[in-house]
């Protein structure tokens, strides 16, 4: 369970720094 928790864990960061690099170019515009 470990194992997945950590996968959806950096699954979820990396979504997550995307969204967060096309909000700054949304934004940089």
């Amino acid at each position: 369970m470990a194992l997945v928790r950590t996968e959806i864990g950096d699954v979820l960061r990396d979504f997550r720094l995307q969204k967060g690099q096309t909000l700054r170019q949304v934004a940089s515009r």
